[in-house]
C-alpha cells in the first residue's frame, strides 16, 4: 500500500500545531492561575510603641491622643509634653529616633500630606503645615476648636475647625476656604468632625456628632456630591481607613471590615484588630494606619494623684481622692490647694480648693467653658484663673463673692502668677507672630497690660521672686527650654539658670533657692545677687518621680513637694503598633 506523503505531512502539521496550541493554553492556564494564587502576606507582629521616659504623649485634656502615622508607614508624628512643653515630635519607627519639630509648641491633631514630606497640625486657633525639609511653617487657615483634617491627593485639605458645623475645604490652587458639608440640625445633627479621604480621594469618610441615636457615626459620601452622604456605623469615635477597609471602634474593641464603595455600604463580616481601644471626648478614635502598619493607644487613665513628697521623693500623704486633676497651686501659706480638676458629674475642668486635711473641696469657678491655671494672691482671700482660655478671672478663696473679669484677651492666655504686691499679675499669651510671651497684667484691669519678654522665640511660666525684685521664665531660645532670671517689673540684665534644660521654676518662700522641672525630675537652684543681676552659686538634683509629672508646687519652707501623677494602678500603658496589618484583614470577595 503507498502512502500519500503530501497528505501526511499535512496531517503532521496539522498535530504540531494543535500541541502548539495547547501547550500554549496549558502554559497561560499556569500563569493564570500562578496569578490568581495570592502571595501569602507576612504574619501581623504586634509591638510596644517606645518613646522617651521623660516624654508624654497627647495634647493635653482636649486632645490626648492624635497620632498620625506618614504614608510610608515608618514615621509617625505625635504631640507630646517634656519638661512642661507641649509640642510635636517626630518617631521614625524603623531607627527608634525621636526628635522634637521646632515651631509646633501646642500643637495638635497632626495629618500628612501625600508625599510625606509635610505635615499639617493646628496651634492656637490655626491651621499650619510644616515642610520638613527647610523646617518652614505656613498658616492655612482659621480653627479655634479644631477636630480633624485630611489631605486629599490633589492637594485640597478637608478639615473642621469648630466643634460644631460642618467640614471646610482648603483649595490647593488658591488657598480658598469654603463650606464642603452642611450640618442637617433639623436631624438633630451637631458636626461633622475627622474627615479621611479614601477610594484613592473619591470619598469621604467623617464623624457626625448628633443629639439623635440614628443621625451619630461614621458616615460616607462622594468627594463631588458630600451631601449624598450615608451612616455606615453608629458608635462614638471616628474611623480610619487601610485600601478598602474601614477600621473603627466597637465597644471597646477595634474592628475592621470592607467598605462597598459602589453602595455607599460594609460588605463581609468584621474582624477583630485589638482591644481595649481608647477615646476622646471629642469623638477621637485612639488608633492610626498608614500603609501595613495600625497603632492603637489605650484609654487614658484620667485618675491622678495630689502625693506630698520630702526633697529625697519619699511620699508624705495626699490631697483629696484620685481625680482628674491638672495644675495644682500651693498658697503662700503652703495650707491650701488650688486645683484645676474634671467634674465629675458635668466632665468639665473647673477650679477647686482643698483646704488642709479636709477630704472634701469647694469649688471656686462656676463657668461651663474651661477653667484653668490657678494662682493665688500673697493674702490667699483671692484666686485668678483663666476661663475659656481667653478671660483672666477672680473670686474670693471662700466661694462666697461673684466671680470678677479682670480682662479679656484675643489670643489664648494662661496665668502663672500674682505679684506679692497684688499689683501684676504675670500671664502667657500665645500669638501667632511671636508665639509664647510674656506679659504683666494690672490686677485691677484698669490699665492696658504690658509686654514683659516677647521675641520670636516662646517665653513662658514667669514667676516672681518673694521679694518683688526678680523673675524667672523659661524660654527657649537656646534651641531647648531653660531657666532664665531678670529684674521684675521692667527687664534688666537677664542671667541663665540651667545649661540643661528646665521648666516650671518656684521660688523658695524666702527666695534662697529657686526650684525646677526636667522631665521627671525636680531640681533646685542656690541663688545670689550679684549688683543688678540674680546668679547661681550651686545647682543640686533633688529626686526623679520616676514616671509623667503633670505638674508640682512647692511648699514655702521648700523641703515639700506636692506633684501631680497618675494614680496607683492607674499608669498610662504603651500603644501597641501592628507591622503587616494587612494580614489580618478578610480578603476580598
Amino acid at each position: 500500500m503507498s502512502i500519500d506523503r503530501s497528505r501526511w505531512r499535512l496531517w503532521a502539521l496539522s498535530g504540531i500545531a494543535i500541541i502548539g496550541i495547547v501547550a500554549a493554553g496549558l502554559a497561560v492556564s499556569a500563569v493564570r492561575n500562578r496569578r490568581a494564587t495570592p502571595t501569602p502576606l507576612a504574619a501581623a507582629i504586634r509591638l510596644a510603641l517606645v518613646t522617651p521616659r521623660d516624654l508624654a504623649i497627647g495634647g493635653g485634656p482636649d486632645y490626648p491622643f492624635g497620632l498620625a502615622l506618614a504614608p510610608d508607614g515608618r514615621r509617625l508624628a505625635l504631640p507630646a509634653t517634656q519638661a512642661g512643653i507641649q509640642q510635636l515630635w517626630l518617631h521614625d519607627l524603623t531607627t527608634g529616633d525621636t526628635q522634637s519639630l521646632r515651631g509646633t509648641e501646642d500643637g495638635v491633631l497632626p495629618f500628612w500630606a501625600p508625599d510625606g514630606q509635610t505635615l499639617g497640625f493646628f496651634s492656637q486657633n490655626k491651621m499650619r503645615a510644616l515642610t520638613l525639609a527647610n523646617g518652614r511653617i505656613t498658616e492655612l487657615a482659621d480653627a479655634a476648636s479644631p477636630r480633624g483634617a485630611a489631605w486629599h491627593p490633589d492637594g485640597d485639605i478637608i478639615f473642621s475647625a469648630t466643634a460644631e458645623g460642618g467640614l471646610s475645604q482648603r483649595r490647593a490652587a488658591d488657598g480658598v476656604i469654603e463650606p464642603l458639608t452642611i450640618v442637617d440640625t433639623g436631624a438633630g445633627e451637631l458636626g461633622h468632625r475627622f474627615p479621611v479621604v479614601v477610594n484613592s480621594g473619591r470619598h469621604l469618610l467623617m464623624y457626625v456628632r448628633a443629639n439623635v441615636a440614628t443621625r451619630q457615626g461614621i458616615w460616607i459620601a462622594p468627594i463631588d456630591q458630600p451631601s449624598a452622604r450615608t451612616r455606615l456605623v453608629g458608635g462614638d469615635s471616628h474611623a480610619l481607613a487601610v485600601d478598602d477597609m474601614i477600621i473603627f471602634g466597637s465597644d471597646k474593641a477595634l474592628v475592621g471590615q470592607r467598605i462597598d464603595f459602589a453602595q455607599h455600604a460594609l460588605t463581609g463580616r468584621p474582624v477583630l484588630l485589638g482591644t481595649s481601644v481608647g477615646r476622646g471626648s471629642h469623638n477621637q478614635l485612639f488608633a492610626a494606619a498608614s500603609g501595613d502598619v495600625l497603632l492603637f493607644g489605650p484609654p487614658v487613665p484620667g485618675l491622678r494623684e495630689l502625693r506630698w513628697v520630702d526633697r529625697s521623693g519619699a511620699p508624705s500623704g495626699m490631697v483629696g481622692e484620685a481625680m482628674e486633676a491638672w495644675d495644682a497651686r500651693l498658697s503662700p501659706r503652703g495650707s491650701t490647694v488650688a486645683v484645676t480638676r474634671a467634674d465629675p458629674q458635668l466632665g468639665t475642668l473647673d477650679i477647686w480648693v482643698y483646704d488642709g486635711e479636709k477630704p472634701l473641696p469647694r469649688r471656686i469657678s462656676l463657668a461651663i467653658d474651661v477653667d484653668e491655671s490657678p494662682v493665688w494672691a500673697e493674702d490667699a482671700a483671692q484666686l485668678a484663673w483663666v476661663t475659656g482660655r481667653r478671660a483672666v478671672m477672680t473670686r474670693g478663696a471662700g466661694a462666697q463673692l461673684p466671680e470678677e473679669v479682670v480682662r479679656r484677651f484675643a489670643h489664648p492666655v494662661r496665668v502663672s502668677d500674682w505679684s506679692a504686691d497684688h499689683r501684676w499679675m504675670v500671664i502667657t499669651e500665645s500669638r501667632p507672630d511671636t508665639r509664647d510671651d510674656i506679659w504683666l497684667l494690672d490686677a485691677n484691669g484698669r490699665a492696658e497690660p504690658r509686654a514683659y519678654a516677647q521675641t520670636p522665640f516662646n517665653e513662658a511660666q514667669g514667676t516672681v521672686s518673694p521679694s518683688g525684685k526678680w523673675i524667672a521664665y523659661a524660654s527657649d531660645e537656646s534651641g531647648r527650654f531653660e531657666i532664665y532670671v531678670d529684674a521684675f517689673p521692667t527687664p534688666g540684665r537677664r542671667a541663665l539658670l540651667t545649661t540643661g534644660g528646665g521648666s516650671d521654676p518656684r521660688w523658695r518662700a524666702d527666695g534662697g533657692e529657686l526650684f525646677f522641672r526636667r522631665g521627671t525630675e525636680l531640681h533646685a537652684v542656690k541663688t545670689s545677687a550679684a549688683g543688678d543681676r540674680l546668679e547661681a552659686v550651686s545647682s543640686e538634683r533633688l529626686l526623679d518621680v520616676g514616671a509623667e509629672l503633670r505638674g508640682y508646687d512647692v511648699a514655702p519652707d521648700g523641703q515639700r513637694f506636692l506633684i501631680n501623677v497618675a494614680a496607683t494602678n492607674a499608669a498610662p500603658r504603651a500603644p501597641t503598633v501592628v507591622v503587616n496589618v494587612r494580614s489580618l484583614l478578610p480578603s476580598a470577595p
